[in-house]
């Protein structure tokens, strides 16, 4: 080493960042399926794993977040956080809506007229 070199501060060594990680939110997944926005939120809360058993039960639970992002903070007694799914799920959130009844399936019993008797 020369002392011109030992002379000079060294300088730190510029590590590349990776990208930062792209996570798809209720609105982008929403905008996939060609849904409103209130739609997806319903149906997490609906569909949820932790949800007690009753007739909406039988369809499989809405495929949980990759990503929270926020805190949980038991003082206010809610969450804040946002939920992210990796944009390799949609897939699966697409065939998990796939899977759900039909619109008025389960709606209770059919009227009288319906059951094959007369009124």
């Amino acid at each position: 080493m020369t002392p011109d070199q030992a002379a000079e501060p060294e300088r730190p060594v510029r590590r590349r960042r990776k990208p930062p990680v792209r996570y798809l939110s209720n609105a982008d997944i929403a905008a996939g399926l060609g849904v409103p926005v209130l739609t997806v939120k319903m149906w997490r809360g609906r569909y949820s794993p932790g949800r007690p058993a009753g007739k909406i039960r039988r369809a499989p639970s809405f495929p949980l977040p990759d990503v929270l992002i926020g805190m949980e903070d038991p003082a206010f007694g809610n969450s804040t956080t946002t939920p992210g799914w990796l944009p390799s799920r949609m897939p699966e959130i697409r065939a998990w809506r796939e899977s759900l009844p039909g619109q008025g399936a389960g709606g209770g019993r059919k009227p009288p007229a319906k059951r094959g008797r007369a009124s």
